[in-house]
């Protein structure tokens, strides 16, 4: 109920003026409490129990206010088009999940309710850029302190955020922790670190150091390496097009060199029998019965946890269109529709998550949306990419755009893409980008 409470005084706080307060504690939902405050604590005993529920009735009380205080409030710019045109993509999965699946409208709504958060769109041009970019600040301090929390679980070795899980491994001969809880706004934020740091002089680099340290300490290949690369490219597009160039052979070299000193190696390692799986193309002649076999290859599992829901849209001519429904992970109707063999299994019962997976976005995308609706969905990401990367001489146009490249790269080894701060951060940017160029 505090939480409840506390969604209802944001509120009360944007009515009075304290409007950039309101943007930090939606934030605050979005990332379960900023990564700090566990979901049982949440927990109304009434059927709300996720921080995104209480960013969801902030969002709707704000929109509320301003629907009835602002005119043209939902005005149509191009950003709104692509957006709307997903909404009716998406009312349509709705009322095609109740009436031809079976659903109740809470199920549907409930499913989707991620995506309701594009809707921040008509909040944030409500504000000047001036703000916005206070309220990023803010966000980047905050997420320095969290990734000092982050850090520190190194030393003491037990979950100090927001638990999901850690491991032992061994590196370069030493014991060390992997823990799987990253600050949610990690991956923006570094990039901001690099790029545009809004700290000065000796707090520069201890902020930047902070916040690549905690990039590298999950120990995530593909995010590290798509980290490196985002960094590498952002670089990249600052140099005048000669040293593009220089810079461009210089790291071809050491590409080079790279392959040639550890090629090798690396044709003997999990990760190119991985991808040699992938592009030979025999994944669907893979026993998914072999569950065992499939989880030996990270990558090649997540590939092959995609191809056996694509099966089965391929297999239904509706859900090309529209998806499989707005099915709930905790529905009766999971058990009667689908009986896919890779996934996580469920602790108590034993049994394989049907629809929900952390391993990757599109499996995500294409049973809740079909062809459809994941190009509509994508096709979002892809304009606010095309804009930043034409307005890259703005810093915030350079960090978004980075920060997308990085979102895709990682799309296919996490379910970041559907992720509502995923896609809020690089609207604040875009709000900020269109009024500098109007001004």
């Amino acid at each position: 109920m505090i939480f409840l409470l506390l969604s209802v005084i944001v509120v009360l706080l944007y009515i009075r003026g304290f409007k950039m307060c309101s943007l930090v504690f939606i934030a605050f939902f979005l990332t379960h409490g900023f990564n700090i405050v566990p979901e049982e604590v949440m927990d109304t005993g009434f059927g709300i129990s996720k921080a995104t529920d209480f960013a969801f009735f902030t969002m709707c009380g704000i929109l509320t206010v301003e629907v009835f205080t602002v005119k043209d409030f939902f005005k149509i710019d191009t950003l709104v088009r692509y957006i709307l045109i997903f909404y009716s993509f998406l009312f349509i999965c709705i009322l095609y999940s109740h009436f031809s699946i079976g659903l109740s409208w809470a199920e549907a709504i409930r499913t989707c309710r991620y995506q309701f958060f594009w809707l921040l769109y008509f909040i944030f041009r409500m504000f000047d850029k001036k703000q916005l970019k206070q309220v990023l600040n803010i966000l980047f301090y905050i997420t320095v302190f969290v990734s000092v929390i982050y850090i520190a679980q190194q030393f003491v070795g037990k979950n100090l955020l927001t638990e999901i899980g850690h491991i032992r491994i061994r590196v370069f001969g030493f014991k060390l922790y992997r823990f799987y809880n990253q600050p949610d706004m990690l991956y923006f934020f570094a990039l901001m670190a690099v790029f545009y740091n809004p700290c000065r002089g000796m707090w520069r680099y201890v902020t930047t150091i902070i916040l690549v340290l905690s990039v590298f300490l999950a120990f995530h290949r593909s995010w590290s390496g798509f980290f490196i690369l985002s960094v590498l490219i952002g670089y990249g597009l600052k140099l005048p097009p000669v040293q593009k160039m220089k810079a461009f052979a210089v790291l071809g070299i050491l590409i080079l060199g790279f392959i040639t000193i550890g090629g090798h190696q690396f044709t003997r390692s999990k990760t190119f029998k991985d991808i040699r799986t992938v592009i030979s193309g025999n994944l669907t002649e893979v026993d998914v019965e072999s569950v065992s076999q499939l989880t030996e290859g990270t990558f090649t599992y997540r590939i092959a946890h995609l191809v056996e829901r694509n099966q089965y849209i391929m297999e239904h001519p509706k859900a090309i269109i529209l998806g499989a429904g707005l099915i709930p992970e905790d529905s009766e109707k999971v058990e009667e529709m689908f009986d896919f063999k890779l996934g996580l299994l469920e602790e108590i019962m034993g049994t394989t998550y049907q629809l929900e997976t952390p391993d990757i976005s599109y499996s995500v995308l294409l049973i809740r949306f079909g062809y459809l609706g994941t190009f509509l969905y994508l096709l979002i990401y892809i304009f606010l990419a095309v804009f930043f990367y034409k307005n890259q001489e703005n810093s915030y146009a350079r960090i978004a755009f980075l920060f997308i490249l990085l979102t895709f790269g990682a799309s296919f080894f996490s379910a970041n893409l559907v992720q509502p701060i995923t896609y809020v951060l690089p609207m604040m940017c875009y709000v900020i980008v269109k009024k500098t160029k109007e001004s």
